[in-house]
């Protein structure tokens, strides 16, 4: 094995940690933004709707017993609706299935 070889490898197993590194920091910085509380905007966005109306019949008003535990803040005087990110996530992940959408 030449130095010249050795140098490759080194260079090639460097580029192969760097690559590994901004995987791990991308899946971190994916985390980080389902952590907190977003708006009805988000839950909009994420469930790919456009209409408050229909995602609060489909979704909100229908599964109310459940989200009501942490997940979602049903609205408060102001109307404002928040949603805890990572926990809508993973009920969404869970429970998909059983939302219809067609109402």
């Amino acid at each position: 094995m030449t130095l010249a070889s050795i140098a490759e490898m080194l260079i090639k197993q460097e580029e192969i940690h760097k690559l590994e590194l901004q995987e791990l920091e991308a899946k971190y910085q994916a985390e980080i933004e389902l952590y907190g509380y977003a708006s009805m905007k988000w839950m909009l966005e994420y469930c790919d709707l456009s209409c408050e109306k229909k995602l609060k019949r489909c979704l909100l008003f229908p599964f109310r017993n459940e989200l009501e535990r942490g997940i979602v803040v049903y609205a408060d005087v102001a109307g404002k609706w928040k949603a805890h990110k990572k926990l809508f996530h993973n009920w969404m992940l869970k429970n998909s299935d059983r939302i219809d959408w067609s109402l």
